[in-house]
């Protein structure tokens, strides 16, 4: 039973964080969907379906009790952070004519 045990993803940012401070505490399950959530925000947003195999150790029960708990979370879209541009940051060596 894994109710309301948020699980960890190894690579941050990858699915989304909290668009306030950009951060996440895991995701719970709802059958096969995913929801990243901010505890200290009372955030929530959708991560995907069927992209983690965790759902499969878990029960009925437990998605009812992680619905609950999402339930008291508001929906928003998640921040991306975006890799920065080879260019970005550098300064240009060619001069412009006047």
């Amino acid at each position: 039973m894994n109710a309301g045990k948020l699980i960890e993803f190894p690579e941050p940012n990858r699915l989304g964080d909290c668009p306030v401070c950009g951060r996440n505490n895991g995701y719970l399950n709802v059958f096969k969907t995913h929801w990243y959530i901010c505890r200290k925000h009372r955030l929530k947003w959708y991560a995907g379906y069927d992209l983690f195999p965790t759902w499969r150790q878990e029960t009925r029960k437990d998605w009812e009790r992680n619905l609950n708990i999402l339930s008291q979370y508001t929906e928003v879209l998640a921040r991306y952070r975006t890799r920065p541009s080879q260019d970005e940051g550098k300064t240009s060596s060619r001069r412009r004519r006047p």
